[in-house]
């Protein structure tokens, strides 16, 4: 017997989509991934269609046949005001509670953000050590800031957690919302025309942190990004938007005595065999239908 199933119970699944030309070109991974949710017990999927016109009606008809549920989304800051927005369904029209933790992703998983299989099954086995956490706490991808000290919006920056996708209990969900709601507030006095890039960083981050985002921002270091001058102002302020929120959100998380979860340390290797224990035949069939789509 495993001393600690590996379960989704108690999760929902929150996933925002921009583009149905992505969702044409990998339907079959996206029907599996979220067949391999439900497969380990998620309570639902959530789709948040952030894209409009043909785009959002292809988008719609894609999940016509699916449980998901389908949600129109504002896309007014990106991922972010998605994720937000499929919270706040949830809240209205679901049994969320306390015990409640959230699976956030977006439909870059498969092309800017490679999901393995090493990954996705990771993060799964994740999932349980995320849930019966005490305190605010995010899993996913870590990465470390630069060894000087950085600051986003007055808060320590040490490392912060990649949001292509990721994993939330409550308690940090909670922290989610009003971290993004005060960087989308911080966006309505600023003017990006009047401004050179490091000054505009300076605006939300310290020094250090301002050489740092800018420093793979502006040099192509970011998708679709570009120097500061050819940049188009609108996706930069998406983008930093995005990013202030990625970098705030663990700093928050940090600041509130909560903790941000590696997924990769929390649950080394222990092997093919040791690893396909920790899994039910069920979970498994899951697992190879996954493998082979």
């Amino acid at each position: 017997m495993r001393n600690n199933p590996v379960t989704l119970a108690n999760y929902w699944i929150v996933f925002v989509v921009y583009s149905s030309s992505r969702l044409a070109e990998k339907h079959q991974r996206f029907s599996a991934l979220f067949e391999l949710f439900r497969s380990f017990g998620a309570e639902g999927v959530v789709i948040v269609n952030n894209a409009a016109g043909n785009d959002a009606a292809a988008i719609d008809a894609f999940f016509a046949d699916s449980t998901a549920e389908v949600i129109a989304g504002t896309n007014q800051n990106a991922e972010f005001s998605g994720w937000i927005e499929g919270l706040s369904y949830l809240r209205e029209n679901k049994k969320i509670d306390d015990s409640t933790s959230f699976i956030l992703l977006n439909d870059t998983v498969f092309s800017h953000y490679p999901l393995y299989l090493s990954s996705i099954l990771r993060y799964l086995r994740s999932a349980p050590h995320v849930h019966q956490h005490t305190t605010p706490a995010i899993c996913g991808s870590l990465h470390k800031m630069s060894q000087r000290e950085c600051n986003v919006l007055g808060l320590k920056l040490p490392s912060f957690v990649a949001t292509a996708i990721f994993m939330v209990n409550a308690k940090a969900a909670n922290l989610l919302v009003d971290q993004c709601q005060r960087v989308f507030n911080e966006w309505q006095n600023v003017s990006i025309k009047q401004a050179d890039s490091f000054s505009l960083l300076k605006q939300f981050y310290n020094e250090s942190g301002a050489y740092y985002v800018g420093g793979w921002l502006f040099s192509g270091g970011w998708y679709n990004s570009s120097s500061f001058d050819t940049f188009d102002k609108n996706l930069l302020r998406l983008k930093l938007t995005a990013i202030m929120c990625e970098h705030s959100i663990s700093a928050r998380v940090l600041a509130e005595q909560g903790e941000l979860i590696d997924y990769e340390s929390l649950t080394p290797s222990k092997g093919l065999l040791g690893t396909l224990k920790q899994f039910n035949m069920k979970q498994l069939f899951a697992i190879l239908r996954y493998r082979n789509s």
